[in-house]
């Protein structure tokens, strides 16, 4: 941030008015009175003497706390770290809130000198005060705020309305400050008096400290200037500071104003550049915003936390050969006086809203958008031109599904339009701007070339996933990121619940429990995980609380409600939550509140049980848990009891409210339920008739996260079953009856014997998607532990042999009108050979590879199927070398490479067993040559035996530049530490680590907790090998054919 007004490039006219211009500014710096600096030196010097007074004392003591610190046990070091010390409460005052914003921003993106890929800005903030302070503190990073620009004023306030409700609906009552800047351009008046406008005082967070007050309508008769004693900047907490000689009073408004320059970035964040090329040849530039969740500060000062709500009013400007957008339509495009070819977009006053929601883009896009709209919410989709018919499938149905959930939420879409952009380059995945929702290409874009089933599936649930967030999350914003998983996991749910609404034919094929129920179960079984709800310490923990396993749990916690309330109690507490806190901010307890009122007269909660003591026992405590059911066939009873499944093997004190279902065999009633209140064991006395051996299966259809562990002789009974006739057994129960078994077995619940007994049946009798995948996925874990022993041919050779008959039974080719679950089935299978070394499959990707070396136009002509490209392509590298390597290099560098084949053709790199070809790889993750949100498909591709080997080599090695580059971009960092360092299984790769943190504990401090995960999984793997792999590997052998 500067402090010099000459350093404001002379764009800066553009902001000020030509009244400010020749009004008597107030000069930078500030002035001090002898007898202050009297003072100033006097404390100046007794700090110095107790500075070295500490340094004396302290000394020695750090020196022995160093020494301390000189242990080989990572676990120890990592949590020495993370507790090590209280970070000070970074988060702002609650004693001014902001109520309107007036953001002026002016980019420069194409220039011919040194104001290119800079920005000049300027803020009018309209706060009111709910405590008496001369401090306004607000974030700014990064920037260069002109300090004798910088104004506070307020009024003599004269009140001549007031109302209780936002009017219309969510507008604040303020004259538009665009229609004064166009009367500060045509009249040359500074007298104060003409100057009016309208504040808001309504509270929209759910912070009691913040006073609710209704909206207060004034007319300004005199404006006064308020002295400014001098101005501090906290840069490690991005803080501007404004300290005045009189103390604001409690009750009013005032209005702040500050102008500043900044820097467009090139790393995805806060306001940056990227661009594209055009069909014909030509580099088009696109400026984008990514502001979720503390980069708002890096392009304007503001309040930048969830809870600071207020309404932005946007101007942008642009050269007019291109175009912008933002969260609200266009009001009106405004030539600039004195710049030739430039325009102000003046935007529509915005609803109140979080600063991370604000969005804007400049670009030279055009768009498509259906010929009607049920919703009445104008819905564009915008790309460059050569790549909108690639929209044509998202156009689609994206209006079903925005008129969808407006049913659902019972709350119309609250903006006037929904702009779609896809984004050459995005930080994630899509990002859910408010009416502004920024997509990568590969997650809109659809091309005809590269349609498949999960081309079309990740298209369609990641636009229903933003679109939900429109409601939950922007409508209604948690009031602090510790609660952000509420949103998320939300948006996660709703995923499939209205895919299944709109496209009926994916209710039978339920990929739920493998996507997102199967995966947080196995991201939540080691000491290190936390629970939902944590304690944010400083601003780099933010960040890494946008955690997919955060997500997925949160998903199956809320799924699990609904299925205890019904879905109609589930959706009108829904529809509460969102009527009575929209536009506002809210805490995880108003949620649950929202469903206490609709459940007050049903009986699906236990009694005196309210939603929120219910729910808090799964979001307040880590892992989940484990239910034992042993039964007593003679007398027909069952006994239940439960324990945390993280560190199961010793007893904890961790309990659950658990809704059970249950059924059993042979009966047609519906399934059976029943409570476990918070207690450590139940017995169900008439669990079936004395005497019956009938089979028992628990948590039916997922609907509980906890795993099921049973007695010898249930075990038994379901593994007769399957075998007799699987069918009686749903395919979701039968998945998860695999997966529950071999993860129990893997911590000791369950003896290998009886687990591997389960997968016979599959062999001949299994043609289901999810109970395979469900096999595999438990199968990869057993990989890993067996790829760097002498063991991994028998396992090889054992999985081989059980998915052969699949394999052949099924072909390479689809049939005519064949189901999705056979086509599904079929590229499971084939990928799977491949990956196990089945050599037919080995062949014949070795022979379509060929055949596209051989092609005359290889970049635009690939005779491989689209749907075995990953698979073919990672067999064919795995096998080759290097002009296999080189080939598939080329195609990453061709200009218009279809978008869905960026992921694929990066991931069959990364399966190369040649040491130099990996380290050239990630030599160009670390140079620039591959784009930052592509680097991370390289690292994932590297999590094999060879590449995870050298590429920790190269990590170690080039740490240093690594960090540099990722310091700021966690999603990157985040895929190394938890997508391929985690691979990591043995002794030796944990003396490496130990190694690799004590070289780098500064600039790895920030990982911490991912690395604390990581050390959890070597542990637990070595401590595996040494107790359960001799057993499995007994196993294997007895039961070869």
């Amino acid at each position: 941030m500067g402090r010099n007004s000459t350093d404001f490039n002379n764009r800066r006219s553009e902001f000020i008015s030509e009244s400010d211009q020749e009004g008597e500014p107030r000069g930078s710096g500030c002035f001090v009175s002898t007898k202050k600096a009297i003072i100033f030196a006097i404390v100046a010097i007794l700090s110095l003497v107790a500075v070295g007074a500490t340094i004396y004392f302290y000394g020695q003591k750090a020196d022995n706390q160093s020494n301390k610190n000189n242990t080989n046990d990572l676990e120890t070091l990592l949590n020495e770290t993370l507790n090590k010390q209280d970070f000070e409460d970074f988060r702002l005052s609650r004693t001014i809130y902001p109520l309107h914003y007036r953001l002026r921003i002016h980019p420069f993106l194409e220039e011919p000198n040194i104001n290119n890929f800079t920005f000049n800005g300027e803020v009018t903030i309209v706060i009111h005060c709910s405590e008496p302070t001369n401090s306004i503190i607000l974030h700014a990073d990064e920037l260069r705020i002109f300090e004798d620009q910088v104004t506070v004023t307020t009024t003599k306030d004269v009140p001549i309305n007031a109302v209780s409700e936002l009017s219309p609906e969510f507008f604040p009552e303020i004259i538009s400050l665009a229609e004064n800047d166009k009367k500060r351009n045509k009249t040359s008046k500074s007298n104060d008096s003409e100057i009016s406008f309208e504040t808001t005082a309504t509270n929209t967070s759910s912070n009691d400290q913040i006073k609710n007050n209704g909206i207060f309508i004034y007319h300004a008769p005199e404006v006064i200037h308020l002295e400014i004693e001098n101005i501090e900047e906290v840069k490690d907490m991005s803080r501007y500071i404004i300290h005045l000689v009189t103390e604001l009073e409690a009750g009013k408004n005032y209005t702040v104003n500050l102008q500043f320059s900044g820097m467009i970035s090139n790393n995805l964040l806060g306001l940056y550049r990227t661009k594209y090329l055009s069909p014909d040849g030509s580099t088009r530039w696109i400026l984008n915003t990514h502001f979720q969740p503390i980069f708002a500060r890096t392009v304007f000062p503001c309040f930048d936390e969830p809870s600071f709500k207020a309404s932005f009013e946007l101007s942008v400007a642009r050269k007019t050969n291109m175009s912008s957008l933002s969260n609200m339509p266009l009001k009106e495009s405004e030539p600039m006086l004195n710049n030739l070819g430039w325009v102000w977009d003046h935007f529509d006053i915005s609803p109140p809203m979080a600063p991370h929601l604000v969005a804007f883009t400049i670009f030279d896009f055009e768009f498509v958008k259906p010929n009607t709209s049920q919703s009445g919410t104008v819905l564009k989709i915008w790309a460059p031109k050569h790549l909108l018919p690639d929209a044509n499938y998202a156009l689609h149905f994206s209006p079903n599904i925005l008129n969808y959930l407006q049913t659902y939420f019972g709350v119309k879409f609250p903006l006037p339009k929904i702009d779609l952009v896809a984004m050459p380059e995005l930080y994630q995945n899509a990002m859910e701007n408010w009416g502004l929702i920024t997509f990568r290409q590969s997650a809109i874009l659809l091309d005809p070339s590269t349609v498949s089933w999960s081309t079309k599936n990740h298209i369609f649930k990641t636009i229903i996933n933003k679109f939900a967030k429109q409601w939950m999350g922007n409508l209604v914003t948690m009031d602090w990121w510790s609660e952000l998983w509420l949103s998320e996991g939300f948006a996660t749910y709703m995923e499939d619940v209205v895919q299944n609404a709109i496209d009926p034919a994916l209710r039978d094929l339920d990929t739920y429990s493998l996507r997102v129920i199967q995966t947080s179960l196995d991201s939540d079984k080691l000491k290190s995980v936390q629970s939902l709800r944590v304690t944010i310490k400083e601003p780099t923990q933010i960040e890494q609380l946008f955690d997919d396993d955060a997500y997925n749990k949160a998903s199956c916690l809320l799924r699990m409600l609904n299925w205890t309330l019904t879905e109609k109690y589930f959706k009108k507490g829904i529809q509460n939550y969102l009527t009575t806190w929209k536009y506002k901010s809210s805490t995880i307890e108003n949620f649950w509140n929202s469903f206490t009122h609709v459940n007050n007269n049903l009986i699906t909660l236990p009694n005196e049980v309210s939603t929120k003591e219910f729910m808090d026992s799964w979001i307040t405590q880590d892992g989940y848990p484990v239910l034992n059911v042993v039964r007593d066939y003679e007398n027909g009873s069952a006994v239940i009891t439960q324990r945390g499944f993280i560190n199961s093997r010793s007893a904890d004190n961790h309990l659950w409210y658990i809704p059970l279902t249950y059924l059993k065999e042979g009966e047609d009633a519906p399934v059976q339920t029943t409570w476990m209140k918070n207690e450590r064991e139940i017995t169900i006395s008439n669990f079936t008739n004395p005497g019956s051996k009938q089979w028992a299966i628990f948590n039916v259809a997922g609907t509980g996260l906890y795993r099921v562990n049973y007695d010898t002789t249930n075990w038994n009974l379901l593994r007769d079953q399957l075998v007799t006739d699987a069918t009686q057994i749903s395919p979701t129960d039968r998945g998860q009856l695999l997966n529950d078994a071999f993860e129990l077995a893997s911590f000791g619940l369950l003896n290998y014997t009886s687990t591997f007994e389960l997968t016979k049946y599959m062999k001949h009798k299994e043609h289901n998607y999810v109970p395979w995948t469900a096999l595999f996925n438990s199968l990869k874990q057993l990989n890993y532990m067996f790829r760097t022993t002498q063991h991994h041919g028998i396992f090889q050779e054992y999985v081989l042999n059980l998915i052969t008959p699949t394999y052949q039974r099924l072909g390479r080719v689809a049939k005519v009108n064949e189901s999705l679950n056979d086509n599904l089935l079929r590229k499971l299978i084939l990928s799977k050979a491949c990956v196990y070394n089945y050599e037919p499959c080995l062949e014949w990707s070795r022979v379509m590879y060929k055949e596209w070396m051989s092609s005359k136009n290889p970049d635009k002509n690939i005779p491989i199927p689209f749907g075995f490209r990953e698979t073919i392509l990672c067999s064919a590298i795995k096998m080759g070398g290097r002009k296999e390597w080189l080939f598939l290099w080329q195609r990453t560098l061709y200009p218009s490479i279809a978008i869905a084949n960026v992921k694929i053709f990066y991931s069959g790199l990364g399966c190369t067993r040649e040491p130099w070809l990996i380290h050239n790889y990630l030599e160009n993750t670390v140079n620039g040559t591959i784009a930052l949100q592509n680097s991370i498909y390289a690292w994932r591709s590297l999590a094999n035996s060879v590449g995870l080997n050298f590429g920790f080599i190269f990590l170690r090695t080039n740490w240093g530049k690594i960090h540099e580059n990722y310091e700021h971009i966690f999603i990157n960092l985040n895929t190394i530490f938890e997508e391929f360092l985690s691979k990591l299984s043995t002794k030796v790769d944990m003396e490496d680590l130990t190694t690799f943190y004590k070289n780098n504990e500064k600039s790895l401090s920030s990982v911490s907790s991912l690395m604390l995960n990581i050390v959890d999984k070597i542990k637990w793997r070595v401590a595996w090998r040494e107790s359960y792999m001799d057993a499995v590997i007994k196993w294997i052998v007895d039961n070869s054919d």
